[in-house]
């Protein structure tokens, strides 16, 4: 079973904040509710980078020669999918959905501490 977890940024103080580190094991129940104005819960994709550090969503990610994504939820979809904001080789395009392969991934930053890598957007998905 994939392990189920999540870390928390707190709006207010604009940071991660350990002290709600939340987890489901077994398939047991989460004894909270998962909104508020003050948190952002980001989910554990269940990956490691190709340094071994976990991945999460709205992590900031190198892949493949060097594109440039953000790790997204998509609702619709029910899945985990990369947004490419980088493009290293514009004529690499066609196979992005290579980039699954997390042993190329590699984390550089997330969307809150390192905004700056989110400027150029390609909007792709894979």
């Amino acid at each position: 079973m994939r392990e189920i977890k999540f870390r928390t940024w707190d709006k207010r103080l604009n940071r991660f904040d350990d002290r709600f580190p939340l987890e489901l094991q077994d398939f047991g129940r989460l004894g909270y509710t998962l909104t508020s104005n003050d948190f952002d819960f980001q989910q554990y994709i269940g990956k490691r980078d190709k340094n071994g550090k976990e991945i999460y969503e709205g992590d900031i990610v190198k892949i493949g020669w060097g594109d440039i994504a953000v790790v997204k939820w998509s609702d619709n979809d029910a899945r985990f999918y990369l947004e490419i904001i980088r493009v290293f080789n514009p004529y690499y395009v066609s196979d992005v959905r290579f980039y699954n392969s997390n042993k190329e991934w590699e984390i550089i930053g997330n969307i809150y501490d390192n905004p700056e890598l989110l400027k150029e957007t390609g909007g792709r998905e894979c």
